[in-house]
């Protein structure tokens, strides 16, 4: 089993779900720990029986709500089940879930944010509380790539334990976007071909360098995802 962890304030949510829907297209077995603040999984992933805690399956990949640590998913799954999964993935924006969720340097760590001060100044009060030296790989949402943001970005974390990983993915997310993302909530499908060019390229991206498939294999999981 194999953790993956998503840092930051901003909404990242649907990101990881794409990614999560070719892994789990893949072969793979998959969990989305949804260990945000504001739990926008519970809001657009529907259940018959929501509660404060729960592990809910919607096309094929489990979404766990509301466990705030390990020791709360344990409490509700056995040893086994959990490590039956290939990749448990952690939507995180808090320093005290990140420790309760018991990463390690070895999980791959991703930092996915916008330039809005409370996005960059959220992922850093995550980032700051991490006590051991750990690899990040930035996802920058935003309209142009900026050398000025990403120095602010790296001022903000420069005393903590992290290793800023040199891939930079960005993704100039546009209102083209942003409208299909919702059209794709409300129907309750992950379509890609609505999507832009760019973004996709960022969700083969980071499936490839997650999974070790190439990106011929996850576009080919693409276009069987959309028959």
């Amino acid at each position: 089993m194999e953790k993956i962890a998503f840092i930051g304030g901003y909404d990242k949510t649907d990101f990881i779900f794409y990614i999560a829907k070719l892994l789990k297209t893949l072969g793979n077995k998959v969990m989305i720990v949804d260990g945000t603040v504001s739990q926008k999984a519970r809001y657009i992933i529907p259940t018959l029986t929501p509660t404060m805690t729960y592990i809910t399956e919607n096309d094929g990949i489990d979404f766990a709500i509301g466990f705030d640590s390990m020791n709360t998913l344990r409490g509700y799954l056995d040893e086994d089940t959990i490590s039956s999964y290939n990749y448990i993935i952690f939507d995180v924006d808090s320093r005290k879930r990140y420790k309760g969720y018991e990463l390690q340097p070895k999980d791959r760590h991703y930092v996915a944010t916008s330039f809005d001060v409370y996005s960059l100044r959220k992922a850093a009060e995550v980032l700051k509380g991490i006590e051991m030296e750990t690899d990040i790989t930035r996802i920058y949402f935003s309209k142009v790539k900026s050398d000025e943001e990403d120095n602010y970005f790296r001022y903000l974390i420069e005393e903590t334990s992290v290793n800023v990983k040199k891939e930079l993915i960005h993704i100039p997310l546009d209102i083209n976007d942003i409208e299909a993302i919702h059209k794709n909530q409300r129907d309750n499908i992950l379509r890609y071909n609505t999507l832009s060019a760019k973004y996709v390229q960022a969700i083969i991206y980071v499936t490839s360098e997650i999974s070790g498939e190439s990106a011929t294999n996850i576009k080919r999981a693409i276009k069987k995802i959309g028959r």
